[in-house]
Parts: C-alpha cells; structure tokens; sequence
C-alpha cells in the first residue's frame, strides 16, 4: 500500500514534465511534426565542476565589426595593398527567399545540417556524428537534403542549387575571389571551454581564394526568438589585415599560422582587442564571407554554437 501511495505521488510530481510535442501550442512544419526538442545546454568545463556559460562570456564581448583596425602584414610576407571590406556578412535570403525565415527553427536547420552530412561525407563513420567535424566537397549530389528544403514547398530549392547558391556569393572587393576549390567542412570545435586564439590563413598567398561560412546556432528554449542568438560564439574570428598576405618559399606548405611577434606585437601573447573581429550570427547575418589572404582567423575564443559550415 505505502508503494502503491509512493508511485502516484511520483506519477503526480512528474506528469507535467512528460508533455507530448502535440501539447505544443501554434503551427508547425512538416519537417518538425514528430522530432523531439533539445533543452537549452551549460557545458561544465574539463577541469572542474563550475558551469561553463558560454552566452554570458559572449556576452562580456565586442563585435567590433564596423571599423577595425587593420594591422600590418610582416615584410616577409607583404604582397599588395588590402582595400575596401576584406568580409561582409550575408542573409539566407539572398541565396532563396524565405530560407531566412525557415532557418529561424531549430528543427529545419538541424535537418539542414545532418542532411548535409549525410550528402557530402556519406563515406565518413562520422557522418551521423554531430559532435564530430566532417569534410567533404559542396559539390556533391545532395538529395537528402533536397528532401529536407523541398519540404518547404515545389518552390524551395533543391540540394544543389542551395549549395552552389551558398558557394556562388562574392566580395566585391575581392574581384575574382571565388570558392573554387569545392572543399566543404562541418566544423564543431572546442564548446566545453575557454580556449586561445590560434590566428592562420588556410591559404596564404592565394589571393583569388574566398571563404563562406553558414552558422548553426544552439537551440533556444524559443526557437523563433534569434535575441540570444545575437552574439559572437557562431562564427570564425577574424583580423584584417593592410596587405595581402603571400606565403614566403621559405615557409612551410599548408596553412600559415602566425603570432602576435609576426606583427610587431613583441612580447605579446595576444593580439590587441582593437583588431580582432568577433562576427555576430543574427536574422539577416546567418553568412559570412571573407577573402583569406586579406585576413587571419581563428576559432572563436568562446564557441557557442551547434556547428558551422565553410566553403571554400
């Protein structure tokens, strides 16, 4: 008896929290009938148990994306001389219209993100894996993930037009900058702590290269409201630079890393918060591109999102 009173008590205390998703009020799409949703998350940090709250240290963070400064490229590497945006930011809907709005939900932008996977590392084990990175090329056939987009309606475009479209955007001040060499990865990163920028570009001294990068947010307990969202922690941090950069024969094929000493920061462990670049994903900024060799970049310092895409 006194287990049968200790169970409905228990059944009592726990029955609000065990709501189906049809308890849900307001419209949802095909895409989200069925899916269950993920609570907002606090990573606790490697080396002890205080709660690591990426949002509030993003939010102790300048954007400095309107005017920073450029600092000046070493001798050795110098090539000539950087002018206009070396990045700018872009909506969804200047690839298709109303991509911007449907990507707003959690649930769309994360079949968007696994379809991805599936499509263009389908040889990978970890392509099911959403905590692992993958690599692959954009140019691959993606029909899962024109099963995803074409749920939006006959309208919406079909994997391979949103990929091309995504890789077709351009910098207008980096005339013949292009994402040519198809590569395309889906990069998590360090989101448990804290970590140092490592400052590099992935292809030195190749002025016609652009990157484009597509922001995966985390889930918010309301997946319509971006307010939280409007911060750094999604995208790359970047540094403009005077000059382009060219790769000196004397350095080492691959990506070019370089420290604060590189320019004229002796003595410095890090770069100077005037010049670093924190972009911020919001409604209307869910891309950002930038011309490599006009620019150095990072991982961010604090990483608060699900993932993000990079085109090259």
């Amino acid at each position: 008896m006194a287990f049968q009173i200790y169970f409905l008590v228990l059944f009592t205390f726990l029955s609000p929290c065990c709501r189906s998703l049809s308890s849900n009020s307001g419209t949802r799409r095909k895409w989200q009938q069925g899916r269950s949703s993920r609570k907002k998350r606090l990573i606790v940090t490697e080396n002890d148990n205080m709660r690591f709250n990426a949002a509030a240290l993003c939010r102790l963070q300048k954007a400095n994306d309107k005017n920073p400064q450029p600092i000046c490229v070493p001798e050795l590497n110098r090539s000539t001389v950087a002018s206009g945006p070396r990045y700018r930011y872009a909506s969804l809907d200047e690839v298709f219209l109303g991509l911007g709005e449907a990507f707003a939900e959690f649930e769309f932008r994360d079949a968007v993100r696994m379809a991805g996977r599936r499509d263009l590392c389908r040889n990978s084990i970890f392509a099911a894996d959403r905590a692992s990175s993958v690599q692959g090329t954009w140019k691959d056939p993606a029909p899962s993930l024109t099963r995803v987009l074409r749920a939006l309606g006959q309208n919406a475009p079909n994997g391979e037009e949103f990929l091309s479209g995504l890789a077709a955007l351009r910098l207008k001040s980096a005339e013949g900058a292009t994402t040519r060499t198809g590569h395309w990865m889906d990069i998590v990163g360090i989101r448990n702590r804290k970590i140092n920028h490592a400052w590099h570009q992935d292809a030195a001294g190749d002025y016609n290269q652009l990157t484009i990068m597509l922001g995966f947010p985390l889930q918010e307990e309301d997946d319509n409201d971006y307010t939280n969202n409007s911060l750094p922690g999604v995208f790359s941090h970047l540094v403009p630079l005077t000059h382009s950069l060219f790769r000196h024969p004397e350095q080492t094929v691959g990506p070019l890393s370089l420290e604060p000493q590189d320019f004229g920061f002796n003595g410095q462990q890090y770069l100077p918060e005037f010049c670093i670049v924190r972009p911020v994903f919001k409604r209307g900024q869910e891309i950002l591109l930038y011309h490599d060799t006009s620019t150095i970049h990072s991982a961010p310092d604090v990483a608060r999102r699900e993932a993000l895409w990079r085109f090259m």
